[in-house]
């Protein structure tokens, strides 16, 4: 049993240390609401997630979580040595802009490595639809077209 759960635990470090971890800001708009914006940049996160193929961080909550982390840590007692929490530092920082005209709504998002400050991706995608639509199937079709570009850039720098 021992075994297992630490061969379990071995498992989720070496996939966690292969995904690249990933730092989602607000996205801006000149025609979006804030309202709107916040909707669409908290499913852009689930999106992301959801691909399996980032470990996405919390950013847009980050007083919420800090205060948390030092209630948590006040809540020790002296015996205690479990180590104090730090936020994960991201290796990639994905920010874009939405405009809305009519009924059509253009994403554009971009990839930065934040090591070296170099936009690694860009895309720029199109969906017709409501609101609602676009929250279901244009986000998650933008953030299909960024993931296989980011796939295909990783598949040629392996070649090479």
């Amino acid at each position: 049993m021992k075994i297992t759960i630490t061969l379990l635990l071995m498992s989720i470090v070496f996939v966690l240390a292969e995904k690249p971890k990933v730092s989602v800001h607000e996205l801006k708009s000149l025609s979006l609401e804030k309202k709107e914006l916040q909707a669409i940049s908290g499913q852009l996160t689930a999106e992301l997630f959801n691909t399996g193929n980032f470990i996405v961080l919390e950013r847009s909550n980050m007083e919420a979580l800090m205060a948390e982390q030092m209630l948590q840590e006040s809540e020790l007692t002296e015996g205690d040595s479990e180590p104090k929490s730090q936020p994960v530092s991201a290796d990639l920082m994905l920010s874009g802009m939405v405009e809305k005209e009519k009924k059509v709504f253009t994403t554009s998002l971009k990839i930065v490595e934040i090591k070296t400050g170099i936009i690694i991706n860009t895309i720029s995608e199109e969906f017709k639809g409501s609101f609602k639509k676009y929250l279901d199937k244009g986000l998650k079709q933008a953030v299909a077209s960024l993931t296989k570009q980011l796939k295909e850039q990783e598949a040629d720098n392996k070649e090479k």
